[in-house]
């Protein structure tokens, strides 16, 4: 069972030095537990956040879907054969190859392997990110180092991933 207070609690701390929101939401766009902001607000912002996500798997092929088994998928929706192997680091000579700097289309990986979305926007920085089968987003001031977001963002998703697996499951 899931504890709304505790879960608005926990998002609530995410909420400091300059992090304003923090939403967590379904893929659909439907909130399931908010901190800061007022509720009409997190509303809006988990179904743009969700867009994003949603045109994001789109683009690249992976994000949820991938993850949870189903292959990449191809622009067109058409699962790629799971035979592929993924390009070794490094090339003969040494150097790091450029299949493991960028992906399938050209959009970079990070050690995450295409797992999240940071955006620069005029509301703030975003920074989305997958957590069992919802999404995360925290909204940050525009003076918050891309770093310091990226890592609250991976932080409170350690922490949340085991207990909403359970739920999940």
């Amino acid at each position: 069972m899931l504890k709304s207070k505790v879960l608005n609690e926990v998002l609530r701390q995410t909420n400091s030095g300059g992090v304003k929101t923090t939403i967590l939401f379904n893929p659909d766009g439907s909130l399931v537990a908010f901190a800061g902001g007022s509720d009409n607000d997190a509303r809006k912002l988990a179904a743009v956040a969700s867009n994003v996500w949603v045109a994001y798997e789109r683009h690249t092929g992976e994000g949820l879907a991938s993850r949870r088994g189903m292959g990449l998928l191809q622009p067109d929706g058409v699962a790629k054969p799971a035979s592929l192997s993924p390009q070794p680091l490094l090339s003969a000579s040494g150097s790091i190859s450029p299949s493991s700097v960028v992906g399938p289309t050209g959009v970079p990986k990070d050690e995450e392997g295409l797992r999240s979305v940071m955006i620069l926007c005029e509301m703030g920085k975003l920074s989305i990110a997958s957590v069992s089968r919802m999404l995360l987003c925290l909204i940050a001031s525009e003076e918050v180092e891309f770093g310091m977001l990226k890592a609250k963002t991976r932080t409170l998703k350690e922490y949340l991933e085991a207990p909403l697996d359970q739920i999940a499951a």
